[in-house]
Protein backbone atom coordinates (compact mmCIF):
# COMPACT_ATOMS: atom_id res chain seq x y z
CA UNK A 1 0.00 0.00 0.00
CA UNK A 2 1.33 3.52 -1.11
CA UNK A 3 2.23 5.79 2.10
CA UNK A 4 -0.33 8.15 0.56
CA UNK A 5 -3.10 5.41 1.03
CA UNK A 6 -1.97 4.95 4.81
CA UNK A 7 -4.69 5.34 6.97
CA UNK A 8 -3.67 7.02 10.53
CA UNK A 9 -5.45 8.54 13.43
CA UNK A 10 -4.31 11.61 12.06
CA UNK A 11 -6.11 11.01 8.75
CA UNK A 12 -9.67 9.53 10.46
CA UNK A 13 -12.80 11.00 9.94
CA UNK A 14 -14.13 12.83 12.96
CA UNK A 15 -17.24 10.84 12.83
CA UNK A 16 -15.14 7.30 12.88
CA UNK A 17 -13.13 8.58 15.23
CA UNK A 18 -15.70 8.97 17.71
CA UNK A 19 -16.96 5.90 16.99
CA UNK A 20 -14.05 3.85 17.63
CA UNK A 21 -13.55 5.98 21.26
CA UNK A 22 -17.23 5.73 21.91
CA UNK A 23 -16.02 1.51 23.03
CA UNK A 24 -14.20 3.19 25.64
CA UNK A 25 -14.88 3.51 29.38
CA UNK A 26 -14.59 7.08 31.28
CA UNK A 27 -11.11 6.60 32.08
CA UNK A 28 -10.31 5.06 28.59
CA UNK A 29 -11.45 8.39 27.14
CA UNK A 30 -9.70 10.55 29.45
CA UNK A 31 -6.38 8.58 28.96
CA UNK A 32 -7.13 8.78 25.07
CA UNK A 33 -7.63 12.83 25.54
CA UNK A 34 -3.76 13.34 26.58
CA UNK A 35 -1.99 11.74 23.47
CA UNK A 36 -2.87 14.79 21.43
CA UNK A 37 -4.71 17.55 20.33
CA UNK A 38 -6.74 15.68 17.81
CA UNK A 39 -7.60 13.04 19.85
CA UNK A 40 -8.36 15.26 22.87
CA UNK A 41 -10.73 17.15 20.91
CA UNK A 42 -12.31 13.70 20.15
CA UNK A 43 -12.16 12.64 23.44
CA UNK A 44 -14.36 15.49 24.54
CA UNK A 45 -17.48 14.62 22.10
CA UNK A 46 -20.32 15.75 24.16
CA UNK A 47 -21.92 12.94 22.69
CA UNK A 48 -19.57 10.32 24.10
CA UNK A 49 -20.07 11.20 27.61
CA UNK A 50 -23.58 11.48 27.35
CA UNK A 51 -24.01 8.09 26.33
CA UNK A 52 -21.53 7.36 29.08
CA UNK A 53 -23.97 9.16 31.74
CA UNK A 54 -26.91 7.04 30.35
CA UNK A 55 -25.30 4.09 30.72
CA UNK A 56 -24.78 4.93 34.16
CA UNK A 57 -28.47 5.32 34.59
CA UNK A 58 -28.03 9.31 35.22
CA UNK A 59 -30.61 10.18 32.80
CA UNK A 60 -30.24 13.91 31.73
CA UNK A 61 -32.73 15.20 29.97
CA UNK A 62 -31.48 18.61 28.09
CA UNK A 63 -33.08 20.23 25.19
CA UNK A 64 -31.91 19.03 21.67
CA UNK A 65 -31.65 22.79 20.69
CA UNK A 66 -28.67 22.94 24.18
CA UNK A 67 -27.11 19.69 23.44
CA UNK A 68 -23.96 21.36 22.26
CA UNK A 69 -23.93 24.08 24.95
CA UNK A 70 -24.33 21.13 27.62
CA UNK A 71 -20.96 19.83 28.86
CA UNK A 72 -21.53 16.34 29.41
CA UNK A 73 -18.00 15.57 30.35
CA UNK A 74 -18.19 17.85 33.38
CA UNK A 75 -21.98 16.09 34.61
CA UNK A 76 -20.27 12.53 34.70
CA UNK A 77 -17.18 13.82 36.42
CA UNK A 78 -19.43 15.66 39.55
CA UNK A 79 -21.56 12.49 39.72
CA UNK A 80 -18.75 10.12 39.77
CA UNK A 81 -16.98 12.42 42.28
CA UNK A 82 -20.20 12.13 44.43
CA UNK A 83 -19.48 8.45 45.11
CA UNK A 84 -15.66 8.70 44.91
CA UNK A 85 -14.45 11.57 45.11
CA UNK A 86 -12.93 13.70 48.29
CA UNK A 87 -15.59 16.41 49.45
CA UNK A 88 -14.23 19.49 51.13
CA UNK A 89 -16.19 21.40 53.85
CA UNK A 90 -16.32 25.35 53.51
CA UNK A 91 -18.26 26.84 56.13
CA UNK A 92 -18.79 30.88 54.84
CA UNK A 93 -20.71 33.57 57.00
CA UNK A 94 -23.48 35.29 55.48
CA UNK A 95 -21.62 39.05 56.74
CA UNK A 96 -23.74 38.67 60.29
CA UNK A 97 -27.36 38.35 58.60
CA UNK A 98 -29.62 35.85 59.08
CA UNK A 99 -30.65 33.19 56.29
CA UNK A 100 -33.90 33.00 54.91
CA UNK A 101 -33.02 30.64 51.62
CA UNK A 102 -30.79 29.51 49.25
CA UNK A 103 -30.44 28.30 45.67
CA UNK A 104 -27.85 27.46 43.82
CA UNK A 105 -27.19 26.77 40.13
CA UNK A 106 -24.08 26.48 37.50
CA UNK A 107 -21.30 27.44 40.24
CA UNK A 108 -23.73 30.79 41.06
CA UNK A 109 -25.48 30.75 44.46
CA UNK A 110 -28.77 32.89 45.21
CA UNK A 111 -29.35 34.03 48.98
CA UNK A 112 -32.06 36.20 50.32
CA UNK A 113 -30.72 37.32 54.50
CA UNK A 114 -32.53 39.58 56.86
CA UNK A 115 -30.50 41.49 59.70
CA UNK A 116 -32.50 44.12 62.07
CA UNK A 117 -35.14 44.67 59.64
CA UNK A 118 -34.60 45.13 55.78
CA UNK A 119 -34.48 41.91 53.69
CA UNK A 120 -30.92 41.81 51.71
CA UNK A 121 -30.81 39.79 48.34
CA UNK A 122 -27.28 38.59 47.33
CA UNK A 123 -25.71 36.61 44.56
CA UNK A 124 -22.41 34.42 45.73
CA UNK A 125 -19.85 33.30 43.05
CA UNK A 126 -19.09 29.15 43.78
CA UNK A 127 -16.01 29.17 42.74
CA UNK A 128 -14.47 32.17 44.92
CA UNK A 129 -16.71 32.05 47.59
CA UNK A 130 -17.00 35.81 47.70
CA UNK A 131 -20.22 37.76 47.45
CA UNK A 132 -20.62 39.56 43.72
CA UNK A 133 -23.63 41.44 44.58
CA UNK A 134 -26.23 42.90 47.30
CA UNK A 135 -28.96 45.27 47.28
CA UNK A 136 -31.21 45.19 50.13
CA UNK A 137 -35.04 45.74 49.86
CA UNK A 138 -37.34 48.41 51.14
CA UNK A 139 -38.08 47.86 54.78
CA UNK A 140 -41.96 46.60 55.84
CA UNK A 141 -43.07 45.41 58.45
CA UNK A 142 -45.63 42.88 56.68
CA UNK A 143 -42.80 41.71 54.29
CA UNK A 144 -42.94 37.72 53.70
CA UNK A 145 -39.74 36.20 53.17
CA UNK A 146 -38.96 36.16 49.23
CA UNK A 147 -39.53 33.35 47.02
CA UNK A 148 -36.10 32.92 45.05
CA UNK A 149 -35.52 30.94 41.98
CA UNK A 150 -31.94 30.57 39.42
CA UNK A 151 -31.28 29.22 35.95
CA UNK A 152 -27.96 29.94 34.60
CA UNK A 153 -27.50 33.75 34.60
CA UNK A 154 -30.84 34.55 35.25
CA UNK A 155 -32.16 34.95 38.66
CA UNK A 156 -35.83 36.24 39.85
CA UNK A 157 -37.29 36.97 43.45
CA UNK A 158 -40.84 37.50 44.30
CA UNK A 159 -41.94 39.58 46.98
CA UNK A 160 -45.08 40.36 48.47
CA UNK A 161 -44.32 44.16 48.23
CA UNK A 162 -42.14 44.79 44.75
CA UNK A 163 -43.86 42.01 43.18
CA UNK A 164 -42.08 39.87 40.29
CA UNK A 165 -38.53 41.25 40.02
CA UNK A 166 -36.32 39.45 37.17
CA UNK A 167 -32.35 40.44 36.85
CA UNK A 168 -29.57 39.02 34.91
CA UNK A 169 -26.93 38.27 36.66
CA UNK A 170 -24.83 38.35 33.42
CA UNK A 171 -25.45 42.18 32.13
CA UNK A 172 -26.47 43.15 36.27
CA UNK A 173 -29.40 44.60 34.17
CA UNK A 174 -33.42 44.07 35.16
CA UNK A 175 -34.76 42.48 32.43
CA UNK A 176 -38.50 43.40 34.14
CA UNK A 177 -40.12 43.78 36.84
CA UNK A 178 -43.89 43.54 37.62
CA UNK A 179 -46.50 45.01 40.27
CA UNK A 180 -47.42 43.28 43.32
CA UNK A 181 -49.52 40.56 43.07
CA UNK A 182 -53.09 40.25 44.68
CA UNK A 183 -52.60 36.73 45.88
CA UNK A 184 -49.30 35.43 47.49
CA UNK A 185 -47.12 33.80 45.68
CA UNK A 186 -45.66 30.19 47.33
CA UNK A 187 -42.98 28.70 44.66
CA UNK A 188 -41.42 30.24 41.31
CA UNK A 189 -38.84 28.39 38.42
CA UNK A 190 -37.15 29.48 35.40
CA UNK A 191 -36.60 27.49 32.83
CA UNK A 192 -35.34 28.77 29.68
CA UNK A 193 -37.16 31.82 28.74
CA UNK A 194 -39.75 31.33 31.06
CA UNK A 195 -41.00 31.84 34.46
CA UNK A 196 -43.53 29.84 36.30
CA UNK A 197 -45.42 30.71 39.52
CA UNK A 198 -47.71 29.84 42.09
CA UNK A 199 -50.41 31.29 44.08
CA UNK A 200 -52.03 30.18 47.44
CA UNK A 201 -55.32 29.75 45.63
CA UNK A 202 -53.68 26.97 42.86
CA UNK A 203 -52.92 29.06 40.33
CA UNK A 204 -50.10 28.67 38.32
CA UNK A 205 -48.95 31.32 35.68
CA UNK A 206 -46.38 31.32 32.83
CA UNK A 207 -44.74 34.46 31.81
CA UNK A 208 -42.17 35.46 29.12
CA UNK A 209 -38.56 36.52 30.65
CA UNK A 210 -37.99 39.29 27.86
CA UNK A 211 -41.73 40.85 28.65
CA UNK A 212 -43.16 39.69 31.14
CA UNK A 213 -46.50 38.85 29.42
CA UNK A 214 -48.71 35.95 31.02
CA UNK A 215 -48.32 33.38 28.16
CA UNK A 216 -50.57 30.44 30.15
CA UNK A 217 -52.92 30.56 33.19
CA UNK A 218 -54.46 27.92 34.76
CA UNK A 219 -55.21 26.15 38.46
CA UNK A 220 -53.48 22.63 39.78
CA UNK A 221 -56.10 21.91 42.29
CA UNK A 222 -54.28 20.08 45.36
CA UNK A 223 -56.52 17.72 47.47
CA UNK A 224 -56.63 18.93 51.54
CA UNK A 225 -55.06 16.52 54.29
CA UNK A 226 -57.28 16.90 56.83
CA UNK A 227 -61.09 16.57 56.86
CA UNK A 228 -63.26 19.07 57.60
CA UNK A 229 -64.07 19.75 61.41
CA UNK A 230 -67.65 21.33 62.03
CA UNK A 231 -67.74 23.01 58.83
CA UNK A 232 -64.05 24.35 59.24
CA UNK A 233 -60.69 22.99 58.25
CA UNK A 234 -58.55 22.05 60.67
CA UNK A 235 -55.74 22.81 59.12
CA UNK A 236 -55.19 25.10 55.54
CA UNK A 237 -54.71 23.75 52.00
CA UNK A 238 -51.05 22.14 51.43
CA UNK A 239 -49.34 24.73 49.44
CA UNK A 240 -46.94 24.19 46.84
CA UNK A 241 -43.55 24.76 47.76
CA UNK A 242 -41.45 23.67 44.67
CA UNK A 243 -42.24 23.88 40.93
CA UNK A 244 -40.46 22.43 38.08
CA UNK A 245 -40.92 23.90 34.39
CA UNK A 246 -40.01 22.62 30.83
CA UNK A 247 -38.34 24.72 28.55
CA UNK A 248 -41.36 24.83 25.96
CA UNK A 249 -43.54 25.55 29.17
CA UNK A 250 -45.87 22.90 28.16
CA UNK A 251 -45.20 20.46 31.25
CA UNK A 252 -44.89 21.48 34.88
CA UNK A 253 -44.66 20.02 38.21
CA UNK A 254 -45.85 20.69 41.34
CA UNK A 255 -44.69 19.58 44.66
CA UNK A 256 -46.48 20.57 48.31
CA UNK A 257 -45.66 20.87 51.32
CA UNK A 258 -47.10 17.68 52.31
CA UNK A 259 -45.15 15.99 49.46
CA UNK A 260 -48.63 16.03 46.78
CA UNK A 261 -47.36 15.97 43.50
CA UNK A 262 -49.27 17.31 40.58
CA UNK A 263 -48.10 16.72 37.13
CA UNK A 264 -49.73 18.71 34.62
CA UNK A 265 -48.77 19.29 30.81
CA UNK A 266 -50.67 21.45 27.80
CA UNK A 267 -52.15 19.90 24.53
CA UNK A 268 -51.62 21.31 21.13
CA UNK A 269 -55.35 22.66 21.96
CA UNK A 270 -53.54 24.82 24.74
CA UNK A 271 -55.72 23.41 27.29
CA UNK A 272 -53.93 22.29 30.63
CA UNK A 273 -54.97 18.66 32.00
CA UNK A 274 -53.68 16.98 35.45
CA UNK A 275 -51.56 13.73 33.37
CA UNK A 276 -50.41 12.45 37.51
CA UNK A 277 -51.40 12.85 40.86
CA UNK A 278 -49.85 10.67 43.92
CA UNK A 279 -48.53 11.32 47.11
CA UNK A 280 -44.46 10.88 47.27
CA UNK A 281 -43.22 9.17 50.48
CA UNK A 282 -39.27 8.99 51.41
CA UNK A 283 -37.12 8.07 53.45
CA UNK A 284 -39.19 6.94 56.35
CA UNK A 285 -38.20 3.81 58.11
CA UNK A 286 -41.39 0.94 57.45
CA UNK A 287 -41.46 -2.18 58.56
CA UNK A 288 -43.15 -3.80 55.72
CA UNK A 289 -41.20 -5.29 52.41
CA UNK A 290 -44.56 -4.10 50.31
CA UNK A 291 -44.11 -0.50 51.73
CA UNK A 292 -40.79 0.03 50.77
CA UNK A 293 -41.39 -1.14 47.21
CA UNK A 294 -44.27 1.07 47.16
CA UNK A 295 -41.65 4.08 48.22
CA UNK A 296 -39.21 3.09 45.35
CA UNK A 297 -42.25 2.16 42.69
CA UNK A 298 -43.38 5.92 43.35
CA UNK A 299 -40.01 7.34 43.07
CA UNK A 300 -39.83 6.18 39.81
CA UNK A 301 -42.99 7.52 39.08
CA UNK A 302 -41.75 10.73 40.28
CA UNK A 303 -38.11 10.24 38.01
CA UNK A 304 -40.15 9.51 35.05
CA UNK A 305 -41.74 12.94 34.98
CA UNK A 306 -38.91 14.81 35.49
CA UNK A 307 -37.42 12.97 32.59
CA UNK A 308 -39.88 14.14 30.43
CA UNK A 309 -38.56 17.70 31.27
CA UNK A 310 -35.94 18.68 29.26
CA UNK A 311 -33.18 20.50 31.21
CA UNK A 312 -34.87 19.72 34.73
CA UNK A 313 -32.31 19.65 37.71
CA UNK A 314 -34.58 17.76 40.02
CA UNK A 315 -37.28 18.80 42.38
CA UNK A 316 -36.60 19.59 46.27
CA UNK A 317 -39.15 18.18 49.14
CA UNK A 318 -39.46 20.66 52.24
CA UNK A 319 -41.19 17.94 54.27
CA UNK A 320 -38.52 15.25 54.09
CA UNK A 321 -35.33 17.55 53.25
CA UNK A 322 -34.33 15.63 50.20
CA UNK A 323 -32.95 16.88 46.62
CA UNK A 324 -34.83 14.43 44.17
CA UNK A 325 -32.25 14.66 41.56
CA UNK A 326 -33.59 14.21 37.53
CA UNK A 327 -30.49 11.82 36.91
CA UNK A 328 -32.42 8.60 37.70
CA UNK A 329 -33.51 7.84 41.39
CA UNK A 330 -30.45 9.54 43.10
CA UNK A 331 -31.29 11.75 46.03
CA UNK A 332 -29.50 14.06 48.19
CA UNK A 333 -30.70 13.50 51.83
CA UNK A 334 -30.38 15.07 55.32
CA UNK A 335 -30.54 12.08 56.96
CA UNK A 336 -29.10 13.89 60.38
CA UNK A 337 -28.87 17.07 61.90
CA UNK A 338 -25.26 17.40 60.38
CA UNK A 339 -25.24 14.56 58.03
CA UNK A 340 -25.59 14.91 54.09
CA UNK A 341 -26.59 11.79 52.80
CA UNK A 342 -26.11 10.37 48.97
CA UNK A 343 -29.15 8.02 47.94
CA UNK A 344 -30.17 5.65 45.26
CA UNK A 345 -33.36 3.10 45.43
CA UNK A 346 -33.47 4.44 49.72
CA UNK A 347 -30.11 3.40 50.24
CA UNK A 348 -27.52 5.18 51.23
CA UNK A 349 -24.56 5.06 48.85
CA UNK A 350 -22.28 7.60 50.67
CA UNK A 351 -23.15 9.82 53.67
CA UNK A 352 -20.46 13.32 54.40
CA UNK A 353 -20.99 14.87 58.24
CA UNK A 354 -20.49 18.55 58.85
CA UNK A 355 -19.93 20.51 61.77
CA UNK A 356 -23.21 22.59 61.99
CA UNK A 357 -26.34 21.20 62.17
CA UNK A 358 -28.59 21.63 58.99
CA UNK A 359 -32.45 21.56 58.02
CA UNK A 360 -32.13 23.11 54.45
CA UNK A 361 -30.18 22.16 51.27
CA UNK A 362 -29.62 23.22 47.78
CA UNK A 363 -27.86 21.07 45.31
CA UNK A 364 -26.06 22.50 42.07
CA UNK A 365 -26.40 19.77 39.51
CA UNK A 366 -23.94 21.24 37.27
CA UNK A 367 -20.77 21.37 39.19
CA UNK A 368 -21.82 18.82 41.34
CA UNK A 369 -22.10 21.03 44.70
CA UNK A 370 -24.41 20.86 48.10
CA UNK A 371 -24.98 23.60 49.86
CA UNK A 372 -26.35 23.22 53.36
CA UNK A 373 -27.97 25.96 55.84
CA UNK A 374 -30.32 26.31 58.59
CA UNK A 375 -33.32 28.84 58.25
CA UNK A 376 -32.05 32.42 60.91
CA UNK A 377 -28.56 31.51 61.29
CA UNK A 378 -25.60 33.40 60.46
CA UNK A 379 -23.28 30.75 58.52
CA UNK A 380 -23.94 28.38 55.52
CA UNK A 381 -21.21 25.33 54.37
CA UNK A 382 -20.63 24.68 50.48
CA UNK A 383 -19.84 20.99 50.13
CA UNK A 384 -17.46 19.86 46.98
CA UNK A 385 -15.91 16.65 45.77
CA UNK A 386 -13.00 16.76 44.13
Amino acid sequence: MADTDTVTAKTLPPEVMTHVLSFLDARGLSLAGCCCRQWHEAATDQHLWRNLCVLRGWNFQKATTSLERTDWKSLYVSRHLWWRGEVSAKELDAAGECILDVVTDSNKLLMTTQCDGPIKVSWWDMTTLLRTTSFTLPWDNDRMTPVISLDADVAVYVDNVLGITCWSLETDQLLFKETPCTKRITAVAIRGHLIATFTLDNGIKIRSISTGLVLSNFNMDFPSTEPYLFGLRRSPLPYVSCIEISCDGRHVIGLSDENDCHCVRQSSSDDWSVCDSFKLELHKEVPSWYEQEYKKKVRRRLSSHISNIPGSRGIYSCKDHTWLCADGDVDVHLSGPSRVSIMRENKILRSVDIERSCRHLAVDTSSGSIVTFESNCFHFTILKFQ
